[in-house]
């Protein structure tokens, strides 16, 4: 099962690059990266709160997650580091640390550095409405798994992320695939969602800076825009989260599929700077978590 969803998942990918034609992917794939942060269409790309997006952008996330009954064994708090940047118009590296506190109920609290995560995106599909990457994250053991703080082995995660405009700035996101713990053999089959709406809210914080705007958040400025994409979208910017995530475990039956959900909201206090607030709460098989709250503040470059 685990090479089917593998091998699937590829074949799906190469098929969609081979689509693009040598003027398309194998034209641009060294191109500069054209800093943009929209659409041709002039919809945003927001960035979701699980979910690893399909497009190339420069950004630093810093999550806060505080957790209460990781599954039914611990109460939990994350500050995670993760930086997207782009080196192409078809390329990308990230990197992940987190920094973990956890408290088992039946033991002492432990705080330490996590899993360090290391990966590419490859954009595969770039039209106006539809974009399609490759994502291969590596995650590796630096956390000790002693005291609760990592995996203790290294895993790799092969998977396709899209990102489709559905119009109206509604956007329909997501990210498929297995994450294989290369030691243990343990499998699990990743799929994760997000639905997105943004729309122009008030300013509250001015600064000198920050592009005008128009009600449609593209630049006033005829030399913003790169074939009609917004190079930032500016402050005010409201966006709402909806993200259904989903795992099934394909070696250990008795783990079996869990489902939660996370809804959220997001401000973006300058056309860079961006604060957003969620909570994720289980849908099937509770023992996976009781609650999560999160507290993200995102950072364009």
């Amino acid at each position: 099962m685990r090479n089917i969803s593998i091998a699937v998942t590829f074949l799906v990918l190469s098929t969609c690059a081979a689509a693009e034609g040598r003027d398309g992917f194998f034209g641009e794939l060294f191109e500069p990266w054209p800093d943009l942060h929209g659409s041709p269409c002039g919809t945003p790309y927001t960035h979701a709160l699980n979910v690893e997006p399909a497009y190339l952008d420069r950004d630093l996330l810093i999550d806060y997650r505080v957790g209460n009954g990781i599954d039914g064994e611990a109460d939990e708090q994350e500050l995670e580091f993760e930086l997207e940047w782009a080196l192409s118009k078809r390329l990308g590296l990230i990197i992940g640390c987190p920094v973990i506190s956890t408290d088992p109920f039946d033991g002492p609290t432990e705080t330490g550095v996590g899993d360090l995560a290391l990966g590419t995106r490859m954009l595969l599909v770039n039209w106006n409405r539809l974009l399609l990457s490759a994502i291969l994250e590596v995650e590796t053991p630096t956390g000790d798994a002693a005291r609760g703080l990592g995996n203790g082995e290294t895993a790799i995660a092969p998977t396709a992320a899209w990102w489709l405009d559905l119009g109206g700035w509604l956007v329909f996101q997501g990210q498929f695939g297995p994450e294989i713990k290369l030691e243990s053999g343990e499998t699990e089959l990743l799929y994760r969602f997000a639905l997105t709406k943004s729309w122009q809210g008030p300013v509250y914080f001015h600064c000198g800076s920050c592009r005008r705007r128009s009600h449609h958040g593209r630049a006033d400025r005829a030399d913003d825009h790169h074939h009609g994409a917004p190079t930032h979208h500016g402050p005010g910017l409201i966006t709402l989260y909806l993200e259904p995530l989903g795992t099934s475990n394909l070696t250990d039956a008795d783990e079996g599929t869990r489902f939660d959900m996370t809804t959220g909201i997001g401000y973006a206090l300058t056309d860079k700077l961006e604060l957003r607030t969620a909570v994720r709460f289980p849908l099937y098989r509770p023992s996976s978590l009781d609650s999560q709250f999160i507290f993200s503040l995102l950072r364009h470059f």
